[in-house]
């Protein structure tokens, strides 16, 4: 039996827990009983604490609730100085009647109630993690109705595989949790958030799974996290305040050896309108890392060149005992000499110094399908950076990025044209050219059109990405009002607004259309 901090043996034999001998807690309390060590929560409050101001300046511990929710808990971790994330109103209420500041508690978890948001917006706590644009709606209608404002993380999902069981990945792009990244779900998010009087988007989280035995995946996450940082930063101006990284290591329950993934590429891909309309192939000349072609990507001189490792006989990985806040714990992790291969080299390849890769440049070949927008990504497998010794490439991530088209401004899938016609083709109708994707059509506009009309051009928009159908262009007409006139254009518009038709204004009954529409030319 391994004895943790805080364990003894007493005289007796009994086994003893920061000197209650548990025999008698047993005794008095009966059987299953969860005996916890203040001290030891204590004394592991204080070790995360300090290695975190060891690194970050205004870095953050937050105690999960739900791994044990009462109010003795919540007020040894307070006490310590960490914060709390709840998952439930009924955690939220516990935290706040154990005394823990509410500028310490994030509200967490998927599918809140309005009930749970109100609390947290009536209370000021110090942020809500949403998880869906519904949460951002249901948030704003009840920051609304408080009239109170209230700072926002979202919840990412980055599309990272940590090679676990699929019940325990949570941030793969098929996973229910969070925003997309590469399907540019969290970017509409932050524009809805920065849009909002109410909301104030401060920062980014994503949680990517448990038992995991590498680093590699955390290595990942941080350049995605990165990247949509840089990118809202450049295009929205938000100055993200937190990054939350999230995600468990495994425990010690046996393994073999890892397998060395190269990292992924990311790269940005301009595309016109047309090229968005109809798909387009791209050449990209892609500087990376690529597999050594003397050693052929093993890093070793010849096959002879190997030994076993001597740190983990072999079996690629290493065991280490952690603190945790109830106490030590065994883990298991890629052997740090070998790199999880069970095996070290002899005699390296001159070439790549024992690495297997080396640098250089691939032109790489990219199908990108109709109907992409902006923010989505397409990934090409295989054609990220070469792994070392002989592992899995990475992938390269295509990001799109849109070209402002003058004419058209999209909308999903659809298209929106603002026309100006002058007041006598309006009243006279005729026949003028709007912009299409192909180039120029030419459309029939009604006697007695008026400003605020919408025509449609139906299946003439953009092609829905997944295949389900096209868009169309909805043509909003506007009419041009000449700024000045000579005396003769004067005496006839004067003669005409004594005519019978020009005396009094008729109601618009697309008047209500036309406000929506202007929201697109904002």
């Amino acid at each position: 039996m391994r004895l943790n901090n805080g364990m003894t043996i007493n005289e007796k034999g009994h086994l003893t827990i920061s000197g209650c001998d548990t025999v008698l807690l047993k005794e008095q309390y009966g059987t299953p009983l969860y005996v916890i060590d203040e001290n030891t929560v204590r004394s592991n409050c204080k070790k995360f604490r300090t290695t975190m101001d060891k690194f970050f300046e205004n870095g953050r511990v937050m105690y999960a609730s739900k791994a044990l929710n009462n109010k003795a808990i919540l007020k040894i971790v307070a006490s310590e100085g960490l914060g709390v994330d709840v998952v439930s109103g009924g955690e939220l209420y516990t935290a706040l009647e154990a005394g823990v500041p509410a500028n310490k508690i994030e509200l967490h978890g998927n599918s809140k109630t309005e009930e749970e948001i109100i609390m947290a917006v009536e209370n000021q706590i110090y942020c809500i993690i949403a998880d869906g644009f519904d949460e951002l709606d249901l948030i704003e209608r009840v920051c609304q109705k408080l009239n109170k404002k209230i700072d926002v993380t979202i919840r990412i999902r980055p599309n990272i595989d940590i090679h676990a069981h699929e019940a325990i990945q949570t941030a793969k792009m098929d996973c229910k949790f969070g925003f997309g990244l590469f399907d540019g779900q969290a970017f509409e998010a932050a524009k809805i958030i920065n849009a909002s009087k109410f909301m104030k988007l401060h920062g980014v989280h994503c949680h990517i799974g448990s038992q995991i035995f590498e680093e590699q995946p955390f290595e990942e996450l941080a350049k995605h996290i990165v990247g949509f940082a840089n990118d809202i930063k450049n295009e929205l101006n938000i100055e993200l305040s937190e990054f939350n990284f999230g995600g468990g290591f495994g425990g010690s329950r046996g393994g073999g050896r890892s397998v060395n993934r190269g990292s992924d590429i990311r790269v940005k891909v301009k595309l016109t309108l047309s090229e968005i309309a109809n798909g387009t192939t791209k050449k990209l000349k892609i500087s990376k890392t690529i597999a050594c072609d003397k050693c052929g990507g093993t890093g070793a001189k010849d096959s002879s060149s190997y030994a076993t490792c001597s740190t983990c006989n072999g079996a690629g990985v290493v065991n280490r005992v952690e603190n945790t806040f109830f106490g030590r714990m065994q883990t298991q992790s890629v052997c740090p000499t070998c790199g999880g291969e069970g095996k070290t080299i002899t005699a390296k390849c001159d070439k790549c110094s024992g690495e297997g890769v080396v640098r250089g440049d691939e032109v790489v070949e990219i199908k990108i399908p109709a109907g992409v927008g902006e923010g989505m990504a397409v990934t090409v497998q295989g054609k990220g950076n070469a792994a070392r010794r002989g592992g899995v490439n990475g992938d390269l991530l295509v990001m799109i990025d849109e070209e402002r088209n003058p004419e058209l401004i999209r909308d999903g899938n659809d298209l929106i044209h603002n026309l100006n016609l002058t007041v006598t083709t309006c009243i006279l109708g005729g026949e003028v050219e709007v912009p299409t994707i192909d180039g120029k059509a030419k459309i029939k506009i009604a006697a007695g059109t008026h400003a605020g009309k919408v025509l449609r051009l139906r299946g003439k928009g953009l092609p829905d990405v997944n295949g389900y159908g096209r868009g169309d262009i909805l043509i909003v007409v506007d009419i041009t009002i000449p700024s000045s006139l000579t005396s003769e254009e004067r005496k006839l518009v004067e003669k005409l607004s004594d005519q019978p038709h020009f005396k009094e204004a008729e109601s618009v009954e697309q008047q209500n259309i036309f406000e929506r529409m202007k929201n697109f030319f904002r």
